[in-house]
This record gives C-alpha cells, structure tokens and sequence, in this order.
C-alpha cells in the first residue's frame, strides 16, 4: 500500500546501468523511472569519495516524478580513468556531466533550448542536483551551459573561495594534502575528518523501503586516493563566476543554494549561504534540507520529499 505522502513508492522502480565512453575515461551511471519518456530528466551528481550509490535510496524515491539518473565520477568506483592524472579539472568534470545529459536528456526542447543549429533538436534543460563538489560541479555546468539546466540545486558547495576566512581553509586543506604525500592516506583523512567533519554524531535514519547501496562503504574507502590525491585542491580552490551565473537566472536557469539543518556550523554551509548572498536574492535562493551535509544519505525520504517540493516550485 503506498503512502499519501509524495515520496513513497509500493514497489522500487527498476533501476539500470550502463557505461559512456568520454575523453579519457568510462563513465559508470544508473538511472531510475526512465521508461516514463514524458518525465523531465534529473541528474544527480556525487561529490568526493562517493559515487552514484549516494542516491541510492534518494533516486528510486524521486522516480515517480522524474527519470533520474546518477554516476561515478572519473576516477571513482566504476569509472575509469585511460591514464592516472596527477590533479582533477573542473572543466573536465563539468564535460562529464554534460556528456551524461546529451546522452540521457529527452529530445524534447522548449523556447530555452537555444540549439545553435535550428535544424537539430537538442535535449531538453535538465534538472540537476550536486551534494558537495557535485554541486560545484553543477555551478560550473550552469555557468558554461545555462540553457542546458532548467534548475540547479546545489547542497553545501565546499566553495571556500567566497567565505572571509578563505585563506585559513586554504592554507588548511594545502596542509592536508601535504600530509597526503608525505605520511599517507590514512592520516590525511583522519586529519581531514578532524576538521571538516565536524565530530557530530553521523544523522542516520534506516528506511527498511529504500535501503543504501550495501557495497558503497567499501568503494568510499576505494576513492580515499582519489579524493585526497587529485580533487581536494582544485575543489576547493574553485571560484564559481558570479557573473556568468547571474547571466543564467537572468535567462531562466532557477539557482538555489542549500544546506542541511544539521549542519549549519559547518564550512560548507556556511559557503553555500555566502554564495548565495553574494549572488543576490533576485538571482538566487537558499534552502535548508534534512540532514546533515550528506542529508541524502541518513535522511533519504524526507530529503526526497524536500527536494521534489524545491523542484516543483519553480
């Protein structure tokens, strides 16, 4: 029997997996609720040390509404790499994400899909969410590739470059990544977990009808090299441009900014907030979600709820 509330489903929608060859790499990603043809398209990208397994319990939630679809990053868990690269490129991830959309977006397009060619019809602008460096990588794809998003939600971009004490946290971060180097992963991140991680007990709720990936705590330790050899620094040294993403409202790309309630002590809220400020209320809104800053992970019902409510609002 399904609930009345939004997000409950009676049975798990089927999910898929393939592959995308892109430059470089063999992008592993999932989808759910895509034989639904009429049902706008959402991208949900992962941030570091994760994987599509994130949205897991998140995506089947939301596929009643919309095809959902997730991924591996480049470098993580089941995508590939063609050759080992000593640091991670924004623009290259952004790239990713844009491939997955042209492979994945409906053909449909309305009077915001400006296909430079009138003759050829281009997908339809997505939905996306990013958790963390995903969401920095959905600000990027914003910036780059405005009417390609109909609306971005991006939960607590670590974007340091944007709080008053960005210079500490980037000193901070060069030292971690020292550390990295010079004695290992393992005291990296527990020197990570220290100070970012914030020591509060983990915000955890089991939903017995949209269980975790089972497989997905033993692929996050498999990306700790990744996460601390090749992404942290270019992550948080990214500079979103807040001009190409004003440019974007301006033209109808929806831009919200979030954060989890418990988390609001933390960096990453406090940078998505800032963000947020920064960009101005005309262009861009804040919104604080269930959870903490992996609320899509402890609290995958009601973050679905609030997220499905975000995005029909606009």
């Amino acid at each position: 029997m399904t609930s009345q509330n939004a997000g409950p489903v009676a049975t798990r929608p089927r999910r898929t997996a393939g592959t995308l060859e892109v430059p470089g790499a063999h992008l592993y990603y999932e989808t759910w609720g895509f034989e639904r043809r009429d049902a706008p398209l959402l991208l949900m990208i992962p941030g570091g040390l994760g994987d599509a397994g994130f949205f897991s319990s998140v995506g089947p939630a939301l596929a009643n509404d919309y095809r959902v679809a997730t991924y591996d990053r480049r470098g993580n868990s089941r995508s590939t790499v063609a050759t080992p690269y000593p640091e991670a490129r924004i623009d290259e991830q952004t790239a990713d994400a844009l491939a997955l959309l042209d492979l994945l977006g409906d053909p449909g397009h309305d009077d915001r899909s400006r296909a430079e060619d009138e003759g050829e019809r281009e997908p339809a602008p997505a939905y996306v969410f990013g958790g963390s460096g995903g969401a920095i990588i959905g600000l990027d794809l914003v910036a780059r590739h405005p009417h390609r998003v109909h609306t971005l939600v991006a939960h607590e971009p670590p974007v340091v470059t944007v709080l008053p004490d960005a210079a500490e946290h980037l000193a901070r971060f060069e030292e971690i990544r020292g550390l990295h180097r010079t004695e290992g992963t393992e005291k990296a991140m527990a020197a990570f977990v220290a100070d970012y991680a914030g020591g509060d007990e983990q915000d955890f709720e089991y939903d017995p009808e949209l269980p975790p990936d089972r497989d997905i705590e033993r692929r996050f330790a498999g990306n700790f090299d990744t996460f601390m050899g090749t992404e942290l620094l270019p992550f948080v040294r990214f500079e979103p441009d807040l001009a190409a993403l004003r440019t974007a409202a301006n033209a109808g790309t929806r831009l919200v900014l979030a954060g989890g309630e418990r988390s609001s002590a933390h960096y990453p809220y406090r940078a998505s907030a800032t963000l947020a400020e920064r960009l101005g209320p005309e262009y861009a809104e804040f919104v604080e979600f269930p959870g903490d800053h992996s609320g899509y992970l402890g609290r995958p019902r009601a973050f679905a709820e609030k997220l499905r409510a975000v995005l029909r609002a606009g």
